[in-house]
């Protein structure tokens, strides 16, 4: 389990599971007209979950408080869970082995999530945690 368990208003568990981590379009995105797409996506694994949030490795500095949209597969045969979500933590991990990679830890929080998906992340974390 997470060694910061005592600090947390919610405990969290090691759980990885599929989500996809996009940063909100703001107004100026939907206007713009270029090639470059000015919207960032990303596919990765959650490292631990909590009925308050998630931590991920993603490949780019997402800003802290900056607004994101999440779509998680919590591997339990339920449906996609869709919130929103804010960045309250970045932390840039790089690897020793050559050619070196660098990816950001970034701890999100829920700002949206349905109560019936609230149940089913405390379900998951509730079994993990007896499990420790």
């Amino acid at each position: 389990m997470w060694d910061g368990i005592n600090r947390r208003r919610f405990p969290r568990v090691n759980y990885p599971c599929y989500i996809r981590v996009c940063k909100k379009k703001s107004h100026i995105d939907f206007l713009a007209h270029s090639k470059q797409r000015s919207h960032q996506e990303f596919l990765t694994q959650t490292e631990n979950i909590s009925c308050g949030g998630i931590a991920v490795a993603i490949e780019k500095k997402l800003e802290l408080f900056e607004a994101v949209e999440l779509k998680m597969d919590l591997k339990d045969s339920g449906p996609l869970i869709e919130c929103d979500g804010t960045i309250v933590w970045v932390v840039k991990r790089t690897t020793s082995q050559e050619p070196k990679h660098i990816s950001f830890d970034t701890g999100v929080e829920f700002t949206n999530l349905a109560k019936k998906d609230e149940a089913r992340v405390d379900a998951i974390v509730q079994r993990l945690m007896k499990q420790e």
